[in-house]
């Protein structure tokens, strides 16, 4: 969130620090680069830690990716104009990996806030610990952000609202590629034309993004898929020798530890896309983890059965149907747009978020080779509550993270006119 104001500013660059909180700069010496990313690394006085520590072991205690338990918020203020840049605290654990094996690192800061910031100039940083909605630590002191050369974040252009901008008002040219995230060696191979392009390991697709760059290109899509770059999904194997899951669906609801080494994968990919200046729309949700029959997958693995929400919800029409209506539900998926907002909304190199991949297949319509369902089929209700979460999840973001556009995915098909699907929404 942006805000205007002032702050209380330090008499001193001396950081102040309390009892229950330190804060380090990751990456160097408090003299970040504008444009660049700054990572800030945090670690919590050991009563609060063991509080956590305990929630990954018995359940109870701090649950570190539930911001109503614990929540870490820093105010950057650009001192030149009183600007304030709000950004969030999210759970961190560090990893080396090789061919596709994790070997988790030990870490004292495993709480993390990253930060592009826009300007150079001096800045001041004040971080504000809250336990159950309690300020209980803080942090501030002052900082330098070098000049750099990198440019800005895209906008949505104002007279041309289907382009996007660069901040000095460039038009984006995007030339770019759908690049599949990897796919781990637990599916059958070219099953379908879905399983044949894709990559086995995460290094493939980074090294396929540094090849669109070596020719000119400079978008493509990242998707949060349940395979690939999974958050609060139900642990899948992504190896044959992984152990099969051990939970119910509903456990990785708001607990997202079990997929951590996926999201440091993620976290190397965004920087192949800050390294060679690539673009990319990250989408959100995928549609097929909303279809009551196996049609993209032929394992059955992804299917709403196996969707988190469905062990909320229920294994059913209804259930599937409450999602985008059900209380609960939207508050656990807004503590995961939590997460990726404070994880990845730094990035000056999300081009927009996308909602959904393909709107219009939530309901099951064109999901090959199956016919309809018929479950959906001018079901308006239940197309109206879609648009209406949609609308609603929309707002979030842009409450929180209002830089980057948003968009819903694909809402029509050759078959269908765009007056009868998701694609006329006026939130948007």
């Amino acid at each position: 969130m942006v805000l205007s104001g002032t702050i209380v500013v330090a008499q001193s660059s001396r950081a102040m620090v309390s009892s229950t909180l330190n804060v380090k700069d990751i990456f160097g010496n408090w003299n970040p680069i504008q444009n660049k990313k700054f990572e800030i690394g945090l670690s919590l006085d050991s009563s609060i830690q063991n509080k956590v520590d305990s929630f990954f072991t018995t359940q109870t205690g701090i649950n570190p990716y539930d911001p109503d338990q614990i929540k870490l918020v820093a105010k950057l203020t650009n001192l030149s104009n009183n600007v304030i840049y709000e950004r969030y605290g999210f759970y961190y654990r560090n990893f080396t990996s090789q061919n596709n094996v994790w070997i988790e690192q030990p870490t004292n800061e495993h709480y993390r806030i990253r930060f592009t910031p826009p300007n150079s100039g001096a800045y001041q940083i004040d971080v504000l610990l809250y336990i159950s909605g309690n300020l209980i630590g803080s942090f501030n002191r002052q900082f330098t952000v070098n000049s750099g050369t990198e440019k800005g974040s895209l906008h949505l252009a104002s007279a041309h609202r289907n382009k996007l901008q660069f901040e000095n008002g460039d038009i984006f040219f995007g030339i770019g590629q759908n690049i599949p995230g990897p796919i781990g060696g637990n599916k059958p191979v070219c099953q379908s034309q879905w399983n044949c392009i894709t990559h086995e390991s995460y290094e493939d697709q980074r090294a396929y993004l540094n090849d669109l760059a070596n020719n000119g290109g400079n978008f493509t899509r990242l998707i949060l898929n349940a395979w690939a770059y999974p958050v609060e999904w139900i642990y899948t194997p992504f190896l044959t020798t992984d152990p099969p899951a051990s939970k119910p669906n509903s456990f990785y609801l708001t607990n997202y530890d079990v997929n951590q080494r996926f999201m440091w994968e993620l976290d190397k990919t965004f920087d192949v896309l800050e390294e060679r200046d690539i673009y990319a729309i990250l989408c959100l949700l995928q549609d097929q983890n909303f279809s009551i029959q196996a049609g993209y997958d032929p394992l059955d693995l992804y299917e709403w059965k196996n969707n988190p929400y469905s062990g909320l919800l229920g294994n059913n029409i209804g259930g599937l149907k409450s999602f985008f209506t059900d209380a609960t539900a939207k508050d656990k998926y807004k503590k995961f747009l939590f997460y990726i907002i404070a994880r990845w909304g730094y990035s000056k190199n999300i081009a927009t978020w996308q909602l959904v991949n393909e709107t219009i297949n939530l309901s099951n319509l064109d999901a090959p080779p199956l016919p309809s369902n018929g479950f959906f089929v001018n079901d308006q209700i239940f197309r109206s509550n879609v648009i209406g979460w949609l609308c609603e999840m929309k707002g979030f973001l842009d409450s929180y993270y209002p830089l980057h556009p948003v968009n819903t995915g694909a809402g029509s098909t050759n078959n269908q006119p765009p007056s009868s699907n998701f694609s006329d929404i006026a939130c948007m």
